[in-house]
């Protein structure tokens, strides 16, 4: 008989303790969630604050690479945030989290130690073991990245081409910032390269002749060449000339950026803002013409405020009748973000780049925001 209480006890004794165990287990889910959550709104002393009790209860992975997370964002020592990652290594090695440890010991490397060629190996092992994750992608970012600084432009090129070709990566939209850059420099350099070719002013020429003649905008031509008087060319002058067949450009309201494609083939990105309350409408256009604003003589006699969008020098590019256009933004401020008084404006240096290549005729695509996606469902 006491061999048999003793035995109930036990067994009661054990579904105790169970039952505690599950309830622990329920409340680290709970507070997982709940850094999680802070870790997403950028309060992440409230989340670490948490995610540390719940790391008492027990150092699961899950735990491990939300701690590490919140601790890159959190500590001002970038290794607080490296050793929360080598313990979750070390503890779980070969877990759903691994890549993003990798990832961390990798960057950690290239940026806090400039160590690159220890950052390498990294980089292409998570490549070789998980070529189809997220930090794979990074990887290839940051090895583009290694490359621009030795000057590998060939393998460069190949990185951010291979990335841009993923539309669900995070990594995509920098990898499209960096080759844009990269096309940009190439095509205004003076040397040659695919995108060019060489023409040897004759008697007779003018800019806007061979403007017409290659269907290359006077103003990228000029710019390319350094033609500071376009009326002052010289017969034997050899001028660059950019290769832009079939231009055109895609305004992302949802992504914040104006895209520009050459033969469907991507060349440059920027960042842009739009008008807060003034639903930007979506469609096609063609670029109906371009304007540069002038001294204002009637508002500076009247002693009246000019608007900052017309002031002198500053960029215009019309898209339709509408009030429909792309300008140049009076504040940096404006640019990614929405605005009280621009329809899509971009920086001046951007601005600079855009109205020299983006023509009359050019095809210009204003794609929808979310904001927008919403509101045509709603009319459905």
């Amino acid at each position: 008989m006491a061999f048999i209480s003793a035995i109930v006890i036990g067994v009661l004794g054990f579904g105790a303790a169970f039952i505690g165990h599950q309830k622990r287990l329920l409340g680290q889910n709970e507070m997982i969630r709940n850094a999680s959550d802070f870790y997403k709104e950028g309060k992440y002393r409230e989340a670490y604050d948490l995610i540390k009790s719940a790391d008492a209860v027990a150092a699961n992975e899950r735990v491990l690479a939300l701690k590490a997370r919140i601790l890159c964002k959190l500590s001002e020592n970038p290794k607080d945030g490296l050793d929360a990652w080598t313990d979750l290594l070390e503890k779980h090695p070969e877990s759903d989290y691994t890549p993003e440890a990798l990832l961390a010991q990798a960057e950690y490397q290239r940026v806090e130690m400039n160590e690159p060629d220890n950052a390498k190996k990294i980089y292409l092992q998570i490549l070789e073991k998980y070529p189809n994750s997220e930090p794979a992608d990074r990887a290839l970012l940051s090895l583009s990245r290694i490359a621009i600084k030795e000057n590998n432009i060939e393998q460069t090129r190949r990185n951010l081409e291979a990335l841009i070709q993923r539309p669900m990566s995070d990594a995509r939209e920098q990898a499209e910032f960096l080759l844009g850059k990269m096309n940009m420099e190439a095509l205004y350099s003076p040397d040659p390269d695919p995108m060019s070719s060489v023409y040897v002013i004759k008697q007779g020429d003018s800019l806007s002749k061979v403007s017409n003649l290659f269907h290359a905008p006077v103003d990228l031509i000029s710019g390319i060449n350094r033609i500071e008087n376009i009326r002052a060319l010289r017969v034997g002058q050899r001028l660059k000339i950019p290769k832009l067949e079939n231009l055109a450009a895609v305004v992302d309201l949802e992504k914040r950026a104006i895209s520009l494609y050459c033969n469907q083939v991507f060349l440059q990105r920027y960042r842009i803002g739009i008008g807060l309350g003034k639903r930007v409408p979506i469609g096609n256009y063609t670029v109906q013409s371009k304007s540069i604003a002038k001294d204002d003589k009637k508002a500076a006699a009247a002693g009246t405020a000019i608007d900052p969008i017309n002031q002198p020098g500053a960029k215009r590019i019309n898209l339709n009748k509408n009030a429909v256009y792309i300008h140049q933004a009076y504040s940096p401020e404006l640019i990614g973000k929405q605005s009280d008084s621009s329809v899509i404006a971009v920086s001046q240096s951007d601005m600079d780049e855009l109205y020299s290549m983006l023509n009359k005729g050019i095809p210009v695509v204003i794609m929808a925001s979310t904001q927008d996606k919403k509101v045509e469902e709603k009319k459905k």
